[in-house]
């Protein structure tokens, strides 16, 4: 091929390439995200919370990855509200923008309380609820999410949260189904019931994301061994991608 010419002068090949146009990288697209941890304070779950605290900047950074997002976080922080022995308290705060003060309300939980592993329940559902009837900020906001436990929850709410007849999960469901922008993520152990939080979700074209841990596997240790630095950084990656999809 014949090198072009300028004003019939041959263009040296050195300068053929410095005719290429340089590509410029389109901004990130500006978004709004409120995000909701519910994590299960139960004895076992300290790994958890220790984790959730020291991913926080993590979590935070990568919350910039696809979009530029203005976001909040809220800290539900829940126990066993069925048993009226429990005697622990909830832990449910407001939304705040400053990661600081959220690593501060994070690192005031002790876990205690639970029973064992193989037959006790929380009230997952109950922070759930809780959790879909935030006071989220009008407008066009991505609405995340995410739970945090290692036990089954029970399949009712207690009174102390709803206080009428449609009490089950099909309450919960029909909350999350007609929550615009939102997405649910579990990190939780396989049951019954957390599945058909899942398969409800896809049912309604809602984002819900799973990650199972099965309590069959004999090496099943909570969540004791998870990458917290690895699941925090892909958590904001994930809520970073969706406040896109779901503006």
């Amino acid at each position: 091929m014949r090198n072009q010419t300028n004003n019939g002068r041959r263009i040296p090949k050195q300068a053929e390439q410095s005719l290429e146009v340089k590509r410029i990288k389109a901004a990130k697209v500006s978004t709004k995200a409120d995000i909701v941890f519910c994590v299960d304070c139960s004895g076992s779950m300290q790994p958890c919370i220790d984790g959730l605290r020291a991913g926080l900047l993590e979590f935070a950074s990568q919350l910039q990855s696809a979009a530029n997002v203005d976001f909040r976080l809220r800290l539900i922080g829940f126990r066993d509200r069925h048993d009226p022995d429990c005697g622990q308290p909830w832990i449910i705060g407001n939304f705040t923008e400053s990661v600081s003060e959220y690593s501060k309300q994070v690192g005031s939980i002790t876990a205690s309380g639970g029973g064992a592993m193989d037959n006790y329940k929380e009230s997952a559902l109950d922070a759930i609820y809780l959790a879909l009837n935030s006071q989220w900020r009008d407008g066009n906001v991505h609405k995340a999410i995410i739970l945090l436990t290692d036990r089954d929850s029970h399949a009712t709410l207690s009174r102390a949260t709803y206080n009428m007849p449609d009490n089950t999960i099909k309450r919960v469901i029909q909350e999350f189904q007609q929550l615009q922008h939102a997405l649910l993520y579990l990190l939780a152990p396989e049951t019954e019931l957390y599945r058909r939080l899942e398969q409800a979700g896809d049912r309604a074209g809602r984002q819900v994301l799973c990650q199972f841990f099965s309590e069959s596997d004999p090496d099943y240790r909570g969540l004791a061994k998870v990458d917290w630095q690895k699941f925090m950084s892909v958590l904001g990656k994930t809520v970073s991608t969706t406040s896109i999809v779901q503006r």
